[in-house]
C-alpha cells in the first residue's frame, strides 16, 4: 500500500494560524499526469529519456521494464531534483518505459499518473 501516499489528487486542510476559530480552509493538490516527449536509444545500451515540464512538483519517477506486463512491478526511479531528462544505462534488447511527477506537501507525496508507455529498441 501506499500509506499516505496520494494519487493524481490529494485535498489539505488549512488551518489559519493567528486565528484558531477561522472556518478551515481547503486546497485541493492535483499532479498532472506526466508526457514523455523523446525515448530513444543513440548509441550504446542506454536509453535517453526527456520529459515535459510539469510546474511545482518536487520531482518525477521513471520506471522501465521489458515487457508492458512487467511494468506495474517495475522499480521505480526516483528523481528528486526538477530535471526533465534520464539516462538508463546497461540495457540489453526492448524496453518499455514510463514517468511520473510527485510533489510533497507536509511529507505526504501526490502523485500524478503515469505517463503513456513508450518502447525503445536498445542497439547491441
Amino acid at each position: 500500500g501506499l500509506g499516505d501516499d496520494y494519487t493524481g489528487t490529494y485535498v489539505r486542510t488549512i488551518e489559519a494560524e493567528d486565528n484558531p476559530n477561522a472556518p478551515k480552509e481547503t486546497e485541493t493538490i492535483k499532479v498532472s499526469k506526466a508526457k514523455v516527449t523523446y525515448a530513444k536509444n543513440k548509441k550504446g545500451k542506454k536509453i535517453s529519456l526527456k520529459w515535459a515540464k510539469i510546474s511545482k512538483v518536487t520531482g518525477y519517477n521513471v520506471r522501465y521494464a521489458t515487457t508492458k506486463k512487467k511494468l506495474k512491478k517495475a522499480k521505480v526511479k526516483n528523481i528528486k531534483t526538477n530535471t526533465q531528462k534520464y539516462t538508463i544505462k546497461k540495457l540489453k534488447k526492448k524496453y518499455y518505459v514510463q514517468v511520473r511527477a510527485y510533489r510533497t506537501v507536509n511529507g505526504k507525496k501526490i502523485y500524478g499518473d503515469w505517463s503513456k508507455v513508450k518502447s525503445v529498441k536498445v542497439k547491441k
